[in-house]
């Protein structure tokens, strides 16, 4: 392969990486029987740009499922078939798999693709469109399993208090959620002790404590946060040593960051939040 092809391809993996971000943060924000004819909308043109930029790169299994895939929207869109669970079933499927596959693409161009599970579900969806689909214990997903938190409790740990104020403005654009500020570790440690936070925001160079000493305080010491998710969001990425590399539940972006992906990174911290409560419930 030519060095321009593979840059030509690998600026397209990085489109859809973003494009399956926002696509994430249509089909998660809500449930399914909430679906709008306007989130079916959004979810075909993001669809129909994944298969456009695949196709243009010869990405040519990811663009035929996609055109699969858009074809079932087109009729939903239409009114012709309903939007089942088994219906977002299947929109939660291509996703996963296909942001997998993206994700695989970037590290290895050579990697086999095989989306056979997204067919096999709309072969299923095309004869028996109304059937309640039933998900497999690989597809089920925390946010169904109580139809997601109806308010959550957030902790944002920044020394910058005008960043701290644009993720508060994000985070309650995309969620019911009660936010408390926190300037620096040695602080959000002390709130940690007061309050059970559904999910952490924090930044990792501050003053007094940085974001790699408060995670390893917050990990290490009994508290209701113990096993909080933790988003760290940084405008330069960090050394980090062996044990912090597996910190559990610890996602990294990197500043800038856009809104979209603040809200995609929280809902998947959210979500392995609600999987523990659910699990220690029953």
């Amino acid at each position: 392969m030519e060095d321009f092809e593979k840059e030509f391809k690998l600026n397209t993996l990085a489109e859809l990486s973003d494009l399956f971000i926002e696509l994430n943060d249509i089909i998660r924000r809500r449930a399914w029987e909430d679906f709008t004819n306007e989130d079916i909308d959004n979810v075909f043109r993001i669809v129909h740009s994944v298969k456009g930029n695949s196709k243009a790169c010869e990405l040519n299994e990811i663009a035929d499922i996609s055109h699969t895939f858009e074809n079932l929207l087109i009729q939903a869109r239409d009114g012709e078939t309903p939007y089942t669970k088994h219906f977002h079933e299947i929109t939660l499927e291509y996703c996963d798999r296909t942001q997998e596959a993206v994700e695989f693409l970037e590290k290895d161009l050579s990697h086999p693709l095989n989306f056979s599970s997204i067919e096999n579900m709309i072969e299923k969806y095309h004869f028996h469109p109304e059937e309640t689909h039933k998900p497999s214990a690989s597809h089920h997903r925390p946010h169904e399993l109580s139809r997601g938190l109806a308010e959550i409790n957030v902790l944002v740990v920044d020394d910058d208090p005008d960043v701290a104020e644009i993720l508060e403005v994000i985070l309650k654009r995309g969620f019911k959620a009660n936010i408390t500020v926190a300037a620096n570790g040695e602080d959000a440690l002390i709130m940690c002790a007061q309050t059970e936070f559904h999910i952490i925001l924090c930044d990792f160079k501050m003053p007094i404590m940085n974001g790699g000493e408060f995670i390893y305080h917050l990990r290490h010491k009994s508290n209701t946060n113990k096993k909080t998710p933790v988003l760290f969001i940084s405008g330069y990425k960090p050394q980090l040593s062996p044990e912090q590399i597996t910190w559990e539940d610890v996602f990294f972006l990197e500043k800038p960051f856009s809104e979209s992906k603040i809200l995609y990174y929280a809902r998947c911290g959210l979500e392995l939040k609600e999987a523990k409560l659910f699990s220690e419930a029953v």
